[in-house]
């Protein structure tokens, strides 16, 4: 792309965030993600943060550049702004596709305890979390996919030898589809909590989902117009399912749904119509109709939902051990590991046994 990657803001927005320039302060763009990516300046926030009435006093810190997360809208936001929007131009060079599940994300750089603000013997927090990740995950990605809808300079023909030369991906990475299957694996799960928790809103999601693939072949106008009102849509939903708590009996049925849907979720293949160029490890495309890599979509969504829920639903049934689901999760992780040779058979046969062990 004819750009640095350690001081392009393309790359450093998500992998170096910027801190405020301070000469004689100790931060540098070496430091990667800080705190304040996800918390704000933290210049009038940062000595009060190590005290212990910090739980007490944090709100009178929110007109001072704190950025408050406990809100889980809030928090997924924040996450997503990162791992699942993307630069269009990063993708077509060979970016990898990105995933975002928050419960997963947040368990990786965890240094809260999410039942401190609720009262003792609260249900676990974490299936309303992944619920309200998945319905943001789904607004920002349909967003991804009307600003795509509306370019037609996805990867600066012309600008960049290495794209003029006819090598690496033939510059037909297909963007918009990309993000359409991004958008399809949150819808997949978005439909699953809209039937159990929300049903009377079902139909709506469906029409809005269906008007919008139904545009994309054919107007990125239109596109665009579906885009926004499927956008408009989520944005309550988002709120209302902050003020629903999800308990362990709707976490079952979550669960449930989940692993019953393996006969139809193991279709979303990708046809393998890829090949390696001699001598390089680069993947050409035999049919530019496809993306060289299997994107991420609902068998991704599949599992990482399995594993946010599994534990809040049934404790002790998810690890290894007698009765646990570890190996099944192993062999439906290697199903969609090489994302080049899905495997939606053992995808799917896996998906059952998951299913078996939890619910007979």
């Amino acid at each position: 792309m004819g750009i640095d990657p350690t001081t392009s803001a393309k790359c450093l927005r998500c992998h170096a965030p910027p801190a405020t320039a301070d000469p004689a302060g100790s931060h540098r763009v070496e430091d990667g993600v800080s705190c304040e990516h996800c918390h704000g300046p933290s210049e009038f926030w940062l000595g009060a943060h190590f005290q212990r009435d910090w739980a007490s006093k944090r709100g009178q810190y929110l007109t001072r550049w704190f950025h408050d997360l406990w809100d889980f809208v809030a928090r997924a936001e924040t996450c997503a702004s990162c791992h699942v929007t993307i630069d269009h131009e990063i993708v077509a060079a060979g970016h990898p596709a990105l995933q975002s599940e928050i419960v997963a994300y947040s368990a990786v750089m965890k240094h809260w305890n999410d039942l401190d603000r609720l009262p003792t013997g609260t249900f676990s927090p974490d299936p309303s979390l992944w619920a309200i990740g998945q319905i943001v995950g789904l607004r920002i990605t349909v967003k991804m996919i009307s600003q795509r809808a509306g370019r037609t300079d996805f990867q600066a023909i012309g600008d960049y030898s290495h794209f003029t030369d006819k090598q690496c991906y033939q510059c037909h990475h297909k963007l918009i589809e990309d993000a359409v299957r991004q958008a399809l694996g949150h819808y997949e799960m978005v439909d699953i909590i809209t039937q159990i928790v929300f049903p009377e809103s079902r139909g709506e999601l469906d029409r809005l989902w269906t008007d919008l693939t139904t545009a994309l072949p054919d107007s990125a106008d239109e596109t665009q117009r579906q885009s926004e009102r499927l956008e408009q849509w989520l944005v309550p939903q988002e709120r209302r399912l902050s003020e629903h708590v999800l308990d362990q009996v709707t976490t079952r049925r979550l669960l449930d749904r989940i692993t019953s849907s393996g006969n139809r979720l193991k279709t979303i293949e990708l046809n393998d119509h890829t090949s390696l160029i001699d001598k390089s490890s680069v993947t050409r495309i035999d049919n530019i109709g496809e993306p060289w890599w299997y994107t991420t979509g609902p068998p991704e969504q599949t599992i990482m939902a399995i594993e946010a829920l599994c534990e809040p639903a049934f404790p002790g049934r998810c690890a290894a051990g007698p009765g646990g689901i570890e190996p099944e999760l192993r062999e439906i992780l290697n199903a969609v590991d090489d994302r080049l040779h899905y495997r939606p058979d053992q995808f799917g046969n896996a998906l059952n046994s998951i299913r078996a062990k939890l619910f007979h």
